[in-house]
C-alpha cells in the first residue's frame, strides 16, 4: 500500500502542521510512504524511563500539581504511555549519595537487609507513575555494584570485581531486591547482571569479563532465581555501550547459557553502531535487544541544546527500532 503526502508548499515550511495523506494514484514518484502490513519484524514492547534515587529526590520537591502533570505526561496512556521502568539496586551515579541495603559480611541470611533508601525516594515516584499509567508497570532492575565488602577493592567505586567467595551471597542479595519490589505489588520483568561491566568509574561500578559474567549468571544468579521461585524473571547481559554488544553476546552465550539469557541490553553513549545490532539479531534471533540507558548528560549539554538533544534521541529511536530493538528506556537527564 502506498500513501502520498498531500502537502502544499506552505505546509512543507511549517514543521508544526498536521501531515495529511491520500491514497496513492501512482501519479507521482516522490513523497510516498510505503506500508506493507504483511512484512513483520521484531515485537516492540514499549518505551520506558528510569526511576532513580536522584530523580525521586527532585520529584519529592515538586508540588502536587507538578507531580500530577509530570506523571501524566510520561505514563498516562493518553500521553507518552511509558510502560517500562528501570531502577538501580543500591546506589548509582543517579543517586543523591552512596548506599547499600546491607553491609555485614556475616549476615548470610540477609536479616539486616534494609529497603529504606529505596522507600525514601524511589518508591513514592514509582507508585505515582503506576497510578498515572493505570496498569502495572514492568520493572528492570540493574546493579551498579555489589556491597563493598563483596569486592576485591573493598569499595563500591573504581571498578573492582566480585570476590568469588561472595558469588552466591550476591546472587541471593539480587533476589532479595526483586522480592522486596514484588512484596509491594510491583512486577519485576527483568534484571541485568551488571551495569557497564567494562567501566571503572568514580561512582558505583564493578568489572566482569564476558566469561565472568557467563559463569556468574550460570553458576550463581540463575540457580538463585530458581531457588527463590523467581525463574520467570528475564536475565539480560552486557548493559553497556553498543559497539561491543555483538562480541559480548558471542562470548557470553554458549550451550551452557543459551537457555538462561533472555537478551542483551545496551547504552547509547558511544555512537550509532546500528550494524552491531544487525549482527546480534542475525546471529541470535531469539534474544531480545533493549536500549536500557540513554540519558542526556548535562555536563556536556545545557538547556539551550534542547532541540538538538531531541533530534539526537529521535535519531537513536529510529535507528534502534530499524535494527531490531524490542524496548527502549529513556533515562531522565543527569
Amino acid at each position: 500500500m502506498q500513501l502520498n503526502l498531500a502537502l502544499t508548499d506552505a505546509q512543507r515550511q511549517d514543521s508544526t502542521c498536521t501531515i495529511p495523506f491520500r491514497p496513492d494514484a501512482e501519479e507521482v514518484e516522490k513523497e510516498v510512504v510505503n506500508l506493507y502490513p504483511e512484512c513483520t519484524f521484531q515485537t516492540f514492547e514499549g518505551f520506558g524511563g528510569a526511576v532513580t534515587d536522584a530523580a525521586g529526590y527532585v520529584y519529592s520537591l515538586l508540588n502536587e500539581q507538578q507531580k500530577r502533570d509530570m506523571m501524566e505526561s510520561y505514563f498516562s496512556p493518553d500521553h507518552m504511555g511509558y510502560e517500562l521502568v528501570r531502577i538501580p539496586m543500591d546506589s548509582c551515579d543517579f543517586s543523591t549519595g552512596m548506599y547499600e541495603a546491607m553491609s555485614d559480611p556475616q549476615d548470610r541470611d540477609l536479616k539486616s537487609f534494609s529497603f529504606a533508601r529505596t522507600e525514601q525516594y524511589i518508591l513514592p515516584m514509582l507508585e505515582d507513575a503506576q497510578k498515572a499509567a493505570g496498569r502495572p508497570l514492568r520493572l528492570l532492575l540493574s546493579p551498579w555494584s555489589p556491597p563493598a565488602f563483596m569486592k576485591t577493592n573493598g569499595q563500591r567505586t573504581y571498578g573492582g570485581k566480585l570476590k568469588p567467595e561472595f558469588a552466591d551471597f550476591w546472587a541471593d542479595y539480587i533476589c532479595r531486591y526483586i522480592q522486596e519490589f514484588q512484596r509491594r505489588g510491583f512486577q519485576v520483568q527483568r534484571i541485568t547482571v551488571q551495569n557497564e561491566p567494562k567501566a571503572v568509574q568514580t561512582w558505583d561500578s564493578c568489572l566482569y569479563t564476558a566469561q565472568e559474567e557467563r559463569d556468574f549468571l550460570r553458576d550463581h544468579l540463575h540457580p538463585a532465581l530458581v531457588r527463590h521461585g523467581l525463574s520467570d524473571v528475564e536475565i539480560f547481559i552486557w548493559d553497556h555501550n553498543k559497539e561491543r554488544l555483538y562480541e559480548r553476546v558471542r562470548d557470553t552465550v554458549d550451550d551452557s547459557t543459551r537457555e538462561l539469557v533472555s537478551g542483551a541490553a545496551f547504552h547509547w553513549y558511544s555512537g550509532d553502531h546500528f550494524d552491531t545490532l544487525d549482527l546480534a539479531r542475525r546471529a541470535y534471533p531469539d534474544l531480545k535487544l533493549i536500549t536500557s540507558e540513554s540519558c542526556i548528560e548535562y555536563r556536556f549539554y545545557g538547556p539551550e541544546d534542547e532541540t538538538d538533544n531531541c533530534a539526537r534521541l529521535a535519531h537513536e529511536f529510529i535507528g534502534d527500532l530499524n535494527h531490531g530493538v524490542n524496548a527502549f528506556y529513556v533515562n531522565f537527564p543527569k
